[in-house]
């Protein structure tokens, strides 16, 4: 696995969303509630972006259907058959990354 570094810690305030690109992917670095997050830049339902997507309150919601989706793992709070593609980020010094194969 390589690490890719996404951001340094200490620009990771409450309500931080950003899109990155990592080795071909596009990737949803979120910071909510004290814990960070990491999803696949897709919507499960139409492949939509979620680039601009509301999170809050545990929740991240599609910016163009509105499902909504557990911060925590990713699962549909309605459609207990969708759940985002989700990435543990991964700590190294002073900045959050991703590993990758």
């Amino acid at each position: 696995m390589k690490f890719y570094p996404l951001e340094h810690l200490h620009r990771l305030a409450e309500g931080y969303q950003q899109l990155h690109q990592v080795a071909g992917r596009q990737v949803l670095l979120l910071h909510q509630d004290g814990q960070s997050y990491l999803f696949e830049n897709r919507c499960p339902h139409q492949d939509a972006s979620l680039e601009h997507a509301h999170a809050g309150a545990g929740i991240i919601r599609c910016p163009v259907h509105g499902f909504e989706f557990k911060l925590k793992n990713g699962q549909a709070v309605h459609q207990p058959h969708m759940r985002l593609t989700q990435f543990t980020p991964v700590y190294d010094g002073k900045q959050i990354g991703i590993e990758l194969p």
